[in-house]
């Protein structure tokens, strides 16, 4: 295990460099096998937990292909347990149980989908002994949010003593409820349970039954403080079916969704219910006559309450897509019935939205929840969103909401990206009030709905709903608020939006470094972290570690801070009532905070490098007394793993860029290296980021250093209109450094790039013969052809992708057509040198499969050395296991064959001729 060193407040920040000591190996490392890649263990971070009082901490560790396990770690002690397979651990609210999600073996699951995948177990765990409880079959198990009780939903399992007829009848029926009171020792068990939702004060349950003898079915209520109690009915009348709930959590109010079950499901019966403790029965506050003309109530509805519990938002839509009787149509005549099962789409130049676009969006248009607003004070609706203003951004406070409009700018998508007309719309009255028109910067609305923060033409402005005020907020300001580094042809962004502040009119906002304060009663800004970002080059974001909405007036807020010229992440602490910055901690690599205990004593952190996995650490919120809780490093300290160290070069005009070596474990200064080159845009960041160890589409860091090559991460400077010589003119000097530095074998680098950089790639080669093979996977190779291409996965054109977004032609292929053809690799396929392997799926949603065909025809015509892999029915990036297996061999096979000398195998030497599959 690492030994992570603790730090003084009061060291200065260039004494804060420090490393992990490498613990001794217990074995002599070796190069990493494909199996050792399958197997390699990550912690799945999203699901960490930690215990109320920061004593335990639960997570759980997978491999890319295998089974996984989850973990239960004492901070204060040594005590630790082993869950087989545990996954998504939860605390309960006492923290001293966890219950975890157990899928079965990977054996038996794998490749299952559906009804033929085994169900998952549930395990429950004490951590004052370490005794294990496995439930069988469940469809869920958790806790209560406030008190030790535990739910575990039980899944249909068939039985073989019954016949199929029973059996189905029973699946369709609702299945066991256990209910367990974990601290009393006591038990109940609801029987034909379909769903089901317990308040957060943890003193109700309401569940729906599904009996096989439907004259029980509907909504029951069941009190939690007495397991013996019998259900009540809340609803039973007729066939119904119950969902959305949604409890106000202050005061165990339920609001939810009934609809009637006919037997045709012509017609919408679903209506809108609020329940409060003390009521026999339900109320309806909604039905279908109650909605506008043109909109009907769905029972897939999104509720919401405010925070005082007084409003209660529910989406509507619109009449076209509701149920309705099934017309049999009448013909006149033959023509009329023969054109009727006519398949066709018209494209009229004319659409808001083209068709692929229009088809894509067509589901989840007719789903959209178009909201509104109930108020109980005086049962009254206010009408908020429609058809032309669907976007409402919910408040939980305040007035007002931000209800925008994009229709007057749809057509505009297919080229120029999206637009938006911004109104503030009033909550009691739904007077709307227009902001600003075709916007595309971020909107925020305060907490009391008094202040609306929008970025429009670099600056941040502040439109005042009282007042009908309009001011610019940063026009007077020194340092940029909109994004420094940004190079597209298109809209300047802003930096995010850090939060508000409880005081309903204080807001923190980022510069390109620092963090700042504004007051928008006063118009007055603060530097809260007193320029220190900007003056080391450092920025500074608040990672914030609780669940409340706003930041107080007076709290510490916990930062991390990434530095531009060390690559390093460290982390900090300001306040947000006044200027100042503190260095908190600082291991000179990448520190990241994972989570803080509830009660504020501990944080979870993690430290990672190349070399170094990102295990978890647990510390006081000073960073007093580390203590490392994890183990995974033991995994990468078995092979020659890479050693990262950042390097500075010019492009070709000029321009101050770096890049990223990783030389192998076993590193001798005195030979010469095959070398992998991989890019995008911008690597450098990544100088003290853990590589990910799996089979995909990329390559394995880990696995290629080990194998004996060193990987090369350099950056690109992109120049408007000349994205294919900005490659060219980045990566031909960042590939000389390495050669002159005498790292680099010249007659052994390999260039790999995937979509964007796959594009690169295709067009570097066209104008220098520096590297020995290439590898271009779902390239771009006509810009011509591409521009009047379809991004199938979202139905949108690609035309946009030139003229204002990553392609950075910047104008129509009408207005320069000549920069569509200077930058397609096809118009200079003749001159390739290189020997090229493209890899493209045949399903690719994002980049149009034609345009690897179009590559391979070129080069093939021109007589060059090209192999194409096409991959049947996978996208963009390979999802099948065998297929992203066999392109990392075949990967690695190429590069061995033309970087080291290795024999070719068949494939390479002669091809693989089609076999009738």
């Amino acid at each position: 295990m690492h030994t992570l060193p603790s730090l003084k407040k009061n060291v200065s920040l260039t004494g804060l460099l420090l490393v992990f000591v490498l613990s001794a190996l217990a074995q002599e490392r070796r190069a990493m096998t494909l199996e050792d890649v399958m197997g390699f263990h990550h912690i799945h971070y999203p699901s960490v937990t930690i215990n109320n009082s920061g004593d335990w901490v639960a997570y759980a560790a997978r491999p890319d292909r295998g089974d996984g396990y989850g973990k239960v770690v004492s901070t204060g002690s040594q005590t630790e347990y082993l869950v087989e397979r545990g996954e998504s651990p939860t605390f309960s609210p006492a923290g001293t149980r966890v219950i975890f999600t157990q899928p079965a073996p990977f054996s038996e699951r794998e490749g299952k989908r559906g009804a033929d995948r085994p169900h998952n177990n549930a395990v429950l765990l004490n951590v004052a002994d370490g005794i294990q409880t496995v439930y069988e079959n469940v469809r869920q198990a958790r806790f209560s949010d406030s008190r030790e009780l535990l739910f575990v939903h039980h899944a249909f399992v068939e039985d073989t003593l019954l016949s199929d007829e029973q059996n189905k009848k029973l699946e369709e029926a609702g299945t066991p409820l256990l209910i367990r009171d974990l601290d009393g020792q006591l038990e109940r068990k609801l029987l034909f349970v379909d769903s089901w939702t317990i308040d957060s004060l943890a003193t109700t349950l309401v569940f729906t039954m599904k009996d096989t003898l439907e004259s029980v079915n509907g909504l029951y209520r069941f009190p939690l403080h007495d397991l013996r109690a019998t259900p009540q009915p809340l609803d039973t009348i007729g066939k119904a079916r119950f969902g959305r709930f949604q409890w106000f959590e202050s005061s165990s109010h339920l609001a939810f969704m009934r609809e009637d079950v006919l037997e045709e499901d012509t017609m919408e019966t679903a209506a809108l219910y609020h329940w409060r403790p003390g009521q026999d029965i339900p109320e309806i506050i909604l039905a279908q006559h109650d909605i506008r003309e043109g909109y009907f109530l769905p029972f897939d509805n999104n509720l919401a309450w405010t925070n005082d519990g007084q409003r209660l938002f529910f989406g509507t839509r619109p009449q076209r897509f509701a149920k309705a009787p099934k017309k049999n149509p009448t013909f006149t005549s033959v023509i009329d019935s023969l054109r009727q099962a006519a398949a066709v789409d018209v494209w009229h130049g004319n659409d808001p939205f083209i068709k692929t676009h229009e088809k894509e969006r067509w589901s989840q248009v007719r789903r959209q929840n178009l909201m509104s607003v109930y108020h109980f004070d005086d049962n009254r609706i206010v009408w908020l969103a429609d058809e032309v203003f669907s976007q409402l951004q919910l408040p939980r406070t305040g007035d007002h909401a931000i209800l925008t409009s994009s229709a007057p700018y749809e057509k505009r998508i297919t080229w120029e990206g999206w637009f938006r007309d911004v109104y503030v719309v009033n909550l009691f009255s739904g007077d709307k009030q227009l902001v600003v028109e075709e916007m595309q910067g971020m909107t925020s609305l305060s907490p009391t709905g008094r202040y609306l923060l929008y970025f429009l033409d670099k600056h941040w402005h502040v439109f005042d709903t009282s007042t009908g005020e309009h001011r610019n907020l940063t026009l007077h300001l020194e340092v940029p608020f909109y994004s420094e580094t940004h190079d597209r042809p298109s809209t300047v962004p802003s930096y995010p939006i850090a939060g508000w502040l409880d005081d309903q009119y204080s807001v923190l906002l980022y510069d390109r470094y620092d963090i700042w304060l504004a007051n928008l009663e006063s118009g007055e800004f603060s530097n809260i972290t007193g320029g220190r970002g900007r003056e080391t080059k450092t920025s500074l974001r608040i990672r914030k570690l609780h669940d409340e909405p706003f930041f107080r007036h007076n709290e510490q807020l916990f930062i991390e801070g990434f530095s531009e010229e060390t690559k390093e992440r460290a982390i900090y602490t300001a306040q947000t009532d006044r200027e100042g910055l503190n260095v908190l901690y600082n291991t000179g690599q990448n520190l990241r905070l994972r989570r803080l205990s509830k009660d504020g004593s501990k944080i979870l952190f993690t430290n990672e490098s190349q070399h170094i996995f990102p295990d978890l650490w647990i510390s006081g919120t000073a960073f007093e007394n580390p203590k490392q809780l994890s183990n995974l490093q033991e995994q990468v300290d078995q092979f020659l793993w890479g050693r990262a160290e950042l390097i500075h070069y010019h492009s070709a005009d000029g321009i101050p860029l770096q890049g990223i070596v990783i030389t192998p474990g076993n590193y001798d200064p005195s030979q010469k290296y095959p070398v992998f080159v991989y890019y995008y845009e911008k690597f450098s960041q990544r100088l003290h980021d853990f590589n990910q160890t799996v089979i995909n589409h990329r390559p394995g860091f880990g696995y290629y250093t080990s194998n004996g090559y060193v990987v090369f991460l350099p950056d690109i400077h992109f120049i408007e209109g000349r994205p294919g010589m900005s490659a060219v003119k980045s990566l031909v000097p960042a590939t000389q450094r390495i050669i002159d530095m005498g790292i680099a074998d010249p007659n052994a680098i390999g260039l790999h790039g995937h979509s964007w950089s796959g594009y690169q790639t295709a067009y570097v080669v066209t104008q220098t013969d520096l590297f020995t093979a290439a590898i271009a996977g779902a390239p771009v190779s006509n810009m011509t052809s591409a521009y009047g291409g379809i991004r199938w996965g979202s139905g949108l054109a690609r035309q946009f992708q030139y003229e204002t977004g990553q392609s950075r032609l910047g104008s129509s292929i009408f207005e320069k057509r000549y920069l569509y053809i200077e930058n397609s690799p096809l118009f200079y396929a003749h001159e390739i040198n290189t020997p090229m392997l493209i890899m493209h799926g045949d399903a690719d949603e994002a980049v149009p499969w034609e345009q690897s065909i179009e590559l391979y025809l070129a080069m093939r015509r021109a007589g060059k050395d090209v192999i194409f892999l096409q991959y049947r029915e996978e996208p963009h990036h390979l999802q099948k296991y065998p297929n992203k297996l066999d392109y990392t061999i075949r990967m690695k096979e190429y590069f061995d064959h033309y970087l080291k000398g290795k024999e070719a195998p068949e494939w390479i030497k002669t091809g693989v001729p089609y076999k009738g599959k």
